[in-house]
């Protein structure tokens, strides 16, 4: 890859996730506007399309295969969603199970208990298919093809969409220790799909989606 097409990449890299950053940054206020519990809801996956648009977008302004770019194969769907299992236990079990039996306080480790089905039905799709379908569409699909691809380097592309994915959460409220942790989440997402056979952006969507509606699930129980 020449100098200008390196140049050219980065400066790609870094549109896309100013871009998804300063949808992350902008929702608090927008969701702040809204009262209705349902319409929040549907403002929030609006917000997560929106991201997905992002990196559509740049695919299709640069020219490259959709597919390809996102970190998604064609071919052999139901294998590719094989490592999700392995990956949500691994997380699961390092970030909830063991500190909480260890010690650690509930409250740090799980989420606001949804005060209805209703809210739980609401918070499981925006868990499901909006968080771990599209942030990992993003950082382990899009940024890390492309970061890949202008580094030459998987794992310099795996550590620089990890810090990146931690960044991208501390205007959502979370403190800097959350921002550490989901960085290293997000690193063993991206290290997953570097090592592990099979995995694509597909697996480590769903593995995402699992370790969030896991903890919902706890949260429901022991909160």
């Amino acid at each position: 890859m020449t100098k200008r097409k390196k140049a050219g990449g980065v400066l790609d890299i870094a549109a896309v996730f100013l871009a998804v950053l300063a949808i992350v940054v902008a929702a608090p206020l927008l969701l702040s506007l809204v009262q209705d519990r349902t319409a929040r809801a549907l403002l929030r996956y609006l917000l997560y399309i929106v991201m997905a648009a992002v990196v559509l977008l740049a695919c299709k302004a640069g020219k490259r295969p959709v597919f390809a770019t996102l970190g998604f194969k064609k071919e052999a769907v139901g294998r590719q969603l094989l490592p999700a299992l392995p990956l949500f236990a691994v997380t699961a079990l390092i970030f909830v199970v063991i500190p909480m039996a260890f010690g650690v306080p509930k409250t740090v480790l799980l989420d606001r208990k949804p005060t209805d089905v209703s809210a739980i039905v609401l918070q499981v799709v925006h868990l499901m298919v909006f968080v771990g379908f599209t942030e990992e569409l993003v950082f382990r699909g899009y940024l890390f093809e492309r970061i890949k691809a202008v580094s030459g380097s998987g794992v310099w592309s795996a550590v620089v969409t990890a810090a990146a994915f931690g960044l991208w959460h501390f205007p959502g409220g979370q403190d800097f220790l959350q921002v550490l942790l989901t960085a290293v989440i997000g690193f063993i997402y991206g290290f997953a799909r570097l090592k592990l056979k099979n995995c694509t952006t597909l697996s480590v969507a769903l593995a995402h989606g699992l370790h969030d509606t896991f903890i919902l699930v706890l949260s429901c129980i022991l909160l």
